[in-house]
């Protein structure tokens, strides 16, 4: 669905507010895709699988008090319940990472993200906007919808979208850069990387800013 909606980015045209939750229901999607998002979800499941164990257990506390009778049933399924979130919390299963891929899983993302103010920026010189196997660029210790939350996207070689919550007149929906922000724009891309960057074209200071291994990133506001 979001392919049109590029589309008329790279063409350069408006998009109105339907299209918008088209690319931050796509954008969402994209994050949680990649293979840096599995690497997530295993970091996330031993306290995940906690939650669930307290949960679980003060609801069979409830029912051992209600069915005394059964308590010899009741704790054999405990006992099951812990060896499978056991298994799950050091191996998630694929398709519970494929589950939390639908946008619908994670609704206040998709609206923070299209809530954000948006500015396309272009870049028609060198150097080119990169991207990488997990374009979608947050500062993960703030997320998406505090005030100084920013969110990055390449979409072509010469446009990038940018988002924030600053102010912003409706002349900067697309707006021509600089190369300093096209390098911030790529440091951003590089360091999210998890094995894969790539460019449009073979420029001489791609190989030695990758082999840097590690960036200095900084706020654009």
């Amino acid at each position: 669905p979001a392919n049109k909606v590029i589309d008329k980015i790279r063409n350069r045209d408006q998009i109105d507010k339907d299209e918008k939750k088209i690319l931050a229901e796509y954008m969402a999607v994209m994050w949680k895709r990649v293979p840096t998002a599995k690497e997530r979800l295993k970091r996330m499941a031993p306290d995940v699988t906690q939650k669930l164990s307290n949960k679980y257990d003060q609801e069979l506390n409830m029912i051992a008090t209600q069915e005394p009778h059964n308590a010899e049933l009741i704790e054999k399924r405990r006992t099951e319940f812990k060896e499978i979130l056991n298994r799950y919390s050091k191996d998630p299963p694929e398709e519970v990472w494929l589950e939390t891929i639908d946008p619908k899983k994670t609704p206040l993302m998709v609206e923070a993200m299209a809530s954000m103010v948006w500015t396309f920026l272009t870049f028609d010189d060198k150097p080119n906007f990169l991207t990488c196997d997990n374009p979608v660029f947050i500062f993960s210790d703030i997320g998406v919808a505090k005030q100084e939350s920013e969110l990055s996207f390449p979409l072509s070689s010469n446009i990038s979208l940018w988002a924030t919550w600053k102010e912003s007149s409706q002349q900067d929906y697309i707006r021509t850069t600089t190369a300093a922000a096209v390098k911030e724009i790529n440091r951003r891309t590089a360091a999210n990387a998890s094995k894969y960057i790539f460019s449009g074209s073979n420029e001489h200071w791609i190989e030695p800013f990758i082999k840097k291994g590690r960036w200095k990133l900084h706020w654009m506001v």
